[in-house]
Parts: structure tokens; C-alpha cells; sequence
């Protein structure tokens, strides 16, 4: 074993112990050959880059300025977990569980949400250009000054969403139009949700935003 492997070592049972890598450089780590209950772990300020975490449980554990780019959270469960002030470009969270997750100041290019829950999540300040949410769950989910130019919104789920200041242009609709204007985000149905149950007010950010 190398010394930068055994520092590897330590610092991985060290962070186990204490439920906390904060600040720790773990970029391409296996989380799931490592098998440890990640639950309530903090991972503030870590750099997680292309990080695997398929298939765990993270329930209420914090990514706050955390580096997750190209991260993988395929088939996971993050309810009520926190990403904050981070990049999540081109991460991955296919069929994740992100119930009551929070995600404030994400930016979240190529993301992939597919058939991902996100029932009752909060996304705020966020940008999710071209994203991936094809198939996902978003009912009750509240999306607020957040964008979602160009995603992929098909057949995705907004009943009972609230979505407030969301630029949407360009984006594939769930009822598979493409949205060339905010307004069109108005008179569509949303999932299996008709357009009167979602609040949607002012899609386009106000100017200087």
C-alpha cells in the first residue's frame, strides 16, 4: 500500500467515524465498494468529483459547497438532503430518491434527473440548463428563480408544483411541445396535473437578476 493510499485510508475511516468529510478531497472515490451508512453525513466543501454513491442511503446528508461534478447518485436515496452553493454539472441521479431534498444555488448543466423523485423538493436560485427530467417526480416540488432553459421535461409529473420565476424557454414540455416563449408554460398540461392546480407566476427572471 502507498502512502498516499493509506492517508486515503485514514482519512476514510477517520470521516466514517466522526459522520463528517468536510473539506476532504475524495474525488472519484467508490462509495459503494466502501459500503459505509452514510445518513446524516456531512460533506461540506469536499471535492466528491465523479464520485460514486449508486444505490445508497443518504438520507439528510449535506453537500453544502461541496464539488459533485459528474457524481453519480443512480438509484439513491437523498431525502431531505441539502445541496447548496455547488455544481452539480452533469452528475447523475437517475431514479434517486430526493424527496423533501433541498437544492439552493445549484448549478446543475447536463444534470440527469430521470424518473427521479423529487416529491415536495425545494429548488431555489438554481440553473438547470439542459437538464434531464424525463419521467421524474416533481409533485408539490416548489421551483423558485431557477431555470430550466432547454431541459428535457417529458412526461415529468408537476402536480400540485409550484413554480415561481422559472425561465422554462426552450424547454421540452411534458406534453411534448417545446416551449418558445414563458407563456408557454401557461396552458399545457403538466404530467397527469391540469394547468389550474400548478401556480405559475412570471416565468421569465426579472432583468439583473
Amino acid at each position: 500500500m502507498t502512502g498516499d493510499s493509506r492517508h486515503r485510508q485514514a482519512q476514510l475511516a477517520r470521516g466514517i467515524q466522526q459522520k463528517r468529510f468536510c473539506n476532504c478531497d475524495l474525488a472519484g472515490t467508490n462509495w459503494v465498494e466502501i459500503g459505509a451508512d452514510l445518513q446524516g453525513f456531512s460533506f461540506a466543501g469536499a471535492n466528491l468529483a465523479g464520485a460514486i454513491f449508486d444505490g445508497l442511503v443518504l438520507d439528510q446528508a449535506s453537500f453544502i459547497g461541496a464539488n459533485l461534478i459528474g457524481a453519480s447518485f443512480k438509484f439513491t436515496t437523498l431525502t431531505k438532503a441539502r445541496f447548496e452553493r455547488l455544481d452539480l454539472t452533469e452528475a447523475r441521479f437517475d431514479y434517486a430518491d430526493l424527496t423533501q431534498a433541498t437544492l439552493y444555488r445549484v448549478r446543475s448543466h447536463w444534470g440527469h434527473f430521470g424518473y427521479a423523485g423529487l416529491e415536495a423538493a425545494l429548488l431555489y436560485d438554481s440553473d438547470f440548463a439542459h437538464a434531464e427530467f424525463c419521467y421524474a417526480i416533481l409533485q408539490r416540488t416548489h421551483l423558485r428563480r431557477s431555470s430550466l432553459k432547454s431541459a428535457n421535461l417529458r412526461k415529468a409529473d408537476f402536480c400540485g408544483a409550484r413554480l415561481h420565476y422559472v425561465d422554462a424557454w426552450g424547454a421540452h414540455l411534458p406534453d411534448g411541445r417545446q416551449a418558445r416563449s414563458t407563456n408557454d408554460l401557461l396552458p399545457f398540461t403538466w404530467g397527469r396535473c391540469h394547468s389550474n392546480e400548478v401556480t405559475v407566476a412570471y416565468q421569465r427572471l426579472p432583468e439583473g437578476s
